[in-house]
């Protein structure tokens, strides 16, 4: 209320480090059993993969139905940003996406197992749940999308993981996929 002074303008802002968790495959694949062990464990594995292959944030993945799936790709509206795009299909997208028919074509394309869509708490408790069954520790959600960025990196370069991603700069891609994968070095001998 108080014309131009903000009384936190004096208050420095934390800064915080960026994320260097790098999803393995073998933690993939222990995810994904440990997700079929418990409710909704398919769909769950079906997220999983979309998210990979996608790399979009598990909202926009939830909120997919399938008047967006058509023949050039998947059409998302991101969220976040509020951008269109357009996923190209490749061969394991279109096999993902057939993986997710069950009965009608109408609605969510990722479904509870009472025929709903997921909300951001439902997809949350099941993948944390998921983690503990399979040991995994310090991994979330949006770690998918940092691995399917790191993926497209090394597919096509930081361009093609920006424009999978859905940045508007190669500065935020960089954010994403720095420091995340290991780098590697032969021996002297």
């Amino acid at each position: 209320l108080r014309e131009g002074y903000n009384p936190i303008d004096s208050v420095p802002t934390m800064k915080m480090e960026a994320r260097k968790r790098w999803v393995t495959d073998g933690e993939i694949e222990a995810l994904k059993a440990a997700a079929l062990q418990g409710r909704n464990g398919i769909a769950i594995v079906r997220m999983i993969d979309l998210a990979l292959l996608t790399g979009k944030r598990i909202g926009d993945l939830i909120g997919l139905r399938w008047h967006d799936i058509g023949t050039e790709g998947i059409y998302f509206q991101q969220e976040k940003t509020k951008e269109r795009l357009l996923i190209s299909w490749s061969p394991a997208l279109r096999q993902a996406i057939k993986a997710c028919e069950q009965g009608d074509k109408i609605g969510f394309v990722l479904r509870t197992q009472s025929g709903r869509g997921f909300r951001y708490s439902g997809i949350r408790s099941a993948w944390q749940r998921a983690c503990v069954r399979a040991g995994i520790e310090d991994m979330n959600i949006h770690d998918l999308r940092g691995r399917a960025g790191m993926d497209a990196t090394a597919g096509g370069g930081l361009e093609s993981a920006k424009a999978l991603l859905g940045h508007k700069s190669i500065k935020m891609t960089e954010v994403y996929v720095d420091g995340k994968a290991p780098k590697t070095a032969k021996p002297s001998r």
